[in-house]
């Protein structure tokens, strides 16, 4: 015999903070509504800033910029794609260096003068560059 179910829900209700039961979504409307409950609105730096008081005349354009920047970085779609590719550039520019260097070993007869650095990033950096690609795809292309 299977025991009854509980009376009480395994969870308590967080009525206080709207939405925890939706997905996240960078839109900030659909964060839920804009309320100073335990000024839990900022913490991360997104919401309004206490000391500014509402006007952005009294903050630096460093920090309105940095705070621009920020958002930006957490809210774009395509800011993950920015990093695979600067990945791929450096991972890429790194192969090259390594192949170059191998190739003036070669051609000096010094082969693992400057060590075994180069031989490594041979070995790892097409890896590297195979799994961006297929995380890239599996990004934008998979499924949810």
């Amino acid at each position: 015999q299977l025991p009854s179910p509980p009376t009480a829900p395994y969870t308590l209700s967080h009525n206080i903070t709207p939405g925890w039961d939706d997905p996240w979504s960078p839109r900030t409307a659909a964060q839920g509504p804009v309320r100073n409950h335990l000024s839990r609105e900022n913490s991360y730096g997104l919401g309004v800033s206490d000391e500014s008081n509402g006007s952005e005349k009294s903050t630096s354009k460093w920090h309105r910029r940095r705070k621009r920047f920020r958002v930006f970085i957490l809210s774009n779609t395509y800011v993950p794609l920015l990093f695979r590719l600067i990945n791929i550039t450096f991972t890429t520019s790194a192969l090259a260096v390594a192949i170059r260097i191998r190739v003036i070993e070669m051609v000096a007869h010094s082969m693992g003068a400057v060590g075994s650095s180069p031989t490594v990033v041979i070995i790892f950096a097409p890896l590297t560059l195979v799994h961006v690609m297929i995380a890239i795809y599996l990004e934008y292309f998979g499924r949810p």
